[in-house]
């Protein structure tokens, strides 16, 4: 994770005051998914290889005991002996949604965290999704020389034609999984999916918030993003964990089994949700109504009370479709009585959006 890596902090505000309008109805749909068991999961994450060759290899090894084998896995030479690993599990259409991972490490530490974490769940969501017949097609991604400047997902972008870029709906990136509960990052266009992902996380009772790594670092889904193409990163880095990444520390020690399942298990329901909500048109939106419904948890860590849109500078913004009105935000003690005083006017915005969705 985090290809030019620093020592920088993640982004974090001073203070701010959010009024939220929470939608009170609950997901309509029930959520059924399959889930491979968490000690498959985990022995996938235990094999991690210490090369960058054989992680490859392995990788390559784990989906095709999942059953992605003959033309459907394939290896793509990026440069000298790196290969992006690519899976492809069919759909009824184009359509495309990418689930990515860079599957190799930085120099110091075992690379378990960073980022065989998100490597090797990899085959466990293509099996979570295989049995079940689907619209969608789903590409998933093991990237190569992520730490040395998203090189592996410049590469395959550039690889695709024009027609092929039309197709990709969303990409979502795994990277750094499992020091913490589920963090989520996006880009102005994936709003949409981070709205979903956090209703069911929602539902299914688990804790999501938003952390910006963008600050210490880059991920593969930056390179979707210059498409314009809706990307999420899903990673579990806090302002605590973060000295562990590229360090000695990154070791199958660092991972918190706990969480690290319910971020498999949260992606594997959010991705079957996607298939059976989103259309042709529009992938990167679920049906009206099932926004409308979805009750993103603003959740709060150590290290930031994230869950809504910022602007360039770290600042909330407002997002009334979404039910949040900033209030205020501050980042020195002088700011913070001017902060207050937008308190009033906020509130009203506020009410004047909830009024508006009766």
């Amino acid at each position: 994770m985090f290809s030019h890596h620093s020592k920088r902090t993640l982004n974090c505000l001073w203070l701010f005051l959010i009024v939220w309008i929470n939608p009170s109805d609950a997901f309509a749909q029930t959520l059924n998914y399959f889930k491979v068991k968490a000690e498959i999961v985990e022995t996938r994450l235990e094999t991690c290889p210490s090369r960058i060759s054989e992680r490859r290899e392995r990788l390559k090894q784990l989906f095709m005991e999942v059953g992605c084998q003959g033309p459907y896995l394939k290896e793509q030479r990026v440069r000298r002996s790196r290969f992006n690993v690519i899976c492809t599990l069919e759909g009824e259409s184009d359509s495309t949604i990418i689930i990515g991972a860079h599957h190799d490490k930085a120099r110091n530490g075992d690379g378990v965290v960073d980022n065989w974490s998100g490597a090797s769940l990899l085959p466990s969501l293509y099996e979570a999704l295989k049995s079940d017949q689907r619209q969608h097609t789903f590409v998933f991604i093991g990237f190569t020389d992520e730490e040395k400047g998203l090189i592996g997902s410049k590469h395959f972008v550039k690889s695709l034609s024009k027609e092929e870029k039309e197709e990709i709906k969303a990409m979502i990136n795994l990277d750094s999984l499992g020091l913490s509960y589920t963090k989520l990052w996006w880009n102005e266009a994936g709003q949409d999916m981070v709205n979903t992902i956090a209703g069911v996380a929602d539902q299914m009772g688990l804790e999501v918030s938003g952390v910006d790594p963008s600050r210490v670092g880059g991920g593969d889904n930056e390179s979707f993003e210059k498409l314009g193409i809706p990307a999420l990163m899903v990673h579990s880095v806090t302002e605590e964990k973060l000295k562990i990444l590229h360090s000695r520390h990154d070791n199958l020690k660092a991972i918190q089994m706990d969480d690290y399942y319910d971020t498999y298990r949260l992606l594997a329901a959010y991705l079957s949700y996607l298939e059976r909500t989103r259309n042709d048109e529009d992938a990167t939106r679920v049906r009206a109504e099932g926004q409308r419904r979805a009750s993103p948890t603003l959740g709060r860590n150590d290290d930031l009370a994230l869950f809504t849109r910022k602007d360039d500078e770290g600042f909330v913004l407002d997002d009334l479709p979404s039910g949040v009105t900033v209030a205020g935000v501050a980042r020195r003690p002088e700011d913070v009585a001017a902060s207050v005083r937008d308190a009033t006017g906020a509130a009203a915005r506020a009410v004047i959006a909830a009024a508006g969705r009766s």
